[in-house]
């Protein structure tokens, strides 16, 4: 049986047995994916302002 991720709680440790070891199948349902492309352009807009904030390993070498 597939295992849908929605949310942060959806990932628990027999979701990860299902997957790593009886192979189930996992798909990010489009509410998650919705709220991760959300996420990302909050991100995206965050560090293109000025001055833009230090995010080590983002906008630091």
């Amino acid at each position: 049986m597939t295992i849908e991720l929605t949310a942060r709680g959806d990932i628990n440790l027999d979701a990860v047995f299902r997957v790593a070891w009886r192979k189930e199948p996992v798909r990010i349902s489009d509410k998650a994916l919705r709220r991760i492309e959300e996420c990302r352009a909050s991100f995206l807009r965050l560090i293109e302002t000025d001055p833009a904030p230090i995010i080590y390993g983002v906008t630091t070498a």
